[in-house]
This record gives structure tokens, sequence and C-alpha cells, in this order.
């Protein structure tokens, strides 16, 4: 904590709200140019309820997401145990 306390928190208000637009700025970039997920820009200009809304269809969308991964390896652990099955006949 001691290096934070440091290097960001001694810092000017302003400089410190110019450093993170600036930083805010280069992600969005970043993913505006590649295949990221864009709909997280701008999420620092919602308010706490939707901030909140957002994180709770993020969780849903991982669930989802992890439960399909799930799947997926369970069909492929099939068609493997398979395959092998039949080099061994």
């Amino acid at each position: 904590m001691r290096v934070l306390d440091s290097t960001f928190f001694d810092r000017p208000a302003e400089k410190v709200a110019r450093d993170g637009a600036a930083i805010q700025a280069k992600l969005d970039e970043l993913i505006l140019v590649t295949a990221a997920e864009n709909s997280f820009i701008g999420i620092e200009h919602l308010t706490e309820e939707e901030v909140n809304e957002f994180r709770e269809k993020c969780k849903g969308a991982a669930a989802r997401a992890e439960r399909q991964g799930r799947s997926a390896v369970k069909r492929t652990r099939a068609k493997a145990r398979k395959a092998a099955e039949k080099a061994v006949e």
C-alpha cells in the first residue's frame, strides 16, 4: 500500500483525473480495434444502479459460458473415448 500512497494519492486531484481519463481512452481504443467486447465502453458514466444491473448480466453470461464449456468438455471426452475404443479394436 505504501507504493500506492506515494505514487497515486500524493498527486493533485486534477492530475489523477486526467491520467484516469487518458488510461480510459487508451483502453477504449484497444477494445475498439480488437475483437474484444465493446459494450463496456462508457460504463464509467453509468449510475451505480446501472452498473449493478450490468454486473448481474455479466455474472449470468459468465455462468452460461461456464456451463457451455463444461458441456463441450463432456462431449469431447465422449468422442475421444469412442475414438480410442475404435483404435483398440
